[in-house]
């Protein structure tokens, strides 16, 4: 674009993310946007080249002070509890996002079910699911090295859509994939209202849930949430929560500052406990200077490099402009 050159990398994530790296009359700037340093179960890691030396390196910092275990060991521990739910005649419900989480944990069930020649029945109900997997289907070549070899890795033998009312007037052993992922209404709130009471379900959430949501008051521990203004339902099924989080912990940060060496860092896109408590390790472990600037600051770079970049958000995040 004119003089402007803009180089795009795979950053995993989700299908389809990139990092950006900004180039103009000398100078450069390298924004990662969201991004994960492992591969999961349709999704590389990201892809940069070494030593970019970007003047200035804006990164996410969402989990930035996250160390995560091994996730190996948490999938194997998730697929026991799930199959013990199900033998015990129970039903799992896991409410997810639809792009992206909702693939992930439907290979992870297949693989599973595969190996335990398991023949219970796995349900996504209709709507965004659909749309979402075509397209999986159609970018499969941008997944991971495992989704691109396979012949159709999204093509789910144990897998299969269904209506609502299908699920909710079934008494048999399932799972079920329904949105929206924090149980702020919609599909997925209708079923846990259903399954809750009951000591034999499940209840499998694989990602964060907000402060507000019904999802947060369940993760917390709440043996008794309100679902709707004056409807209170107790809590008497299992809660368990597989991190399977999409964004990169404090060491995957650590890992692409150090391995493209900018000459600065601007922490964007994380709470700002979390960003003031990583900013000074940053600094001392890798010994780049790092800033952590407050909504609708503008930071502004003394000695060679005079830019400014300025940094909006919502009270929530950080995105920077």
């Amino acid at each position: 674009v004119k003089d402007i050159t803009i180089t795009s990398y795979y950053a995993g994530h989700v299908l389809g993310a990139v990092m950006l790296l900004v180039e103009c009359g000398g100078r450069s700037a390298f924004y990662t946007g969201d991004f994960t340093m492992v591969t999961d179960h349709y999704l590389s890691a990201s892809k940069v080249p070494l030593s970019l030396r970007p003047d200035v390196m804006l990164t996410e910092s969402t989990c930035c002070t996250t160390i995560r275990s091994s996730k190996r060991a948490k999938e194997s521990d998730l697929c026991r509890k799930i199959q013990e739910t199900l033998d015990g005649g129970g039903k799992v419900l896991m409410p997810v996002f639809m792009i992206g989480r909702a693939q992930e944990m439907c290979l992870l069930c297949e693989r599973h079910w595969e190996r335990a020649q398991l023949q219970y029945p796995i349900y996504i109900v209709k709507g965004m699911g659909e749309t979402a997997l075509a397209f999986f289907r159609l970018f499969a070549s941008w997944g991971s090295d495992r989704v691109r070899k396979a012949e159709d890795p999204f093509g789910f033998k144990h897998v299969s859509f269904c209506d609502f009312d299908q699920v909710i007037n079934s008494d048999a052993p399932m799972v079920v994939f329904a949105g929206p992922s924090m149980l702020q209404g919609g599909n997925s709130l209708r079923l846990f209202r259903k399954l809750a009471p009951f000591r034999r379900n499940l209840v499998v959430f694989a990602g964060y849930c907000v402060p507000g949501t019904v999802g947060n008051e369940v993760q917390a521990g709440l043996k008794r949430v309100q679902v709707e203004e004056g409807v209170m339902i107790n809590i008497n099924c299992n809660v368990d929560y597989m991190s399977h989080s999409d964004h990169t912990d404090s060491r995957g940060i650590s890992q692409l500052i150090a391995q493209v060496m900018p000459k600065r860092v601007v922490l964007v896109h994380g709470a700002e406990k979390l960003v003031d408590t990583y900013q000074p390790i940053v600094q001392r472990r890798l010994g780049v200077p790092c800033m952590a600037p407050r909504v609708g600051e503008t930071v502004t770079f003394d000695g060679d490099l005079e830019d400014s970049c300025e940094v909006l958000a919502s009270p929530a995040t950080w995105r920077t402009l």
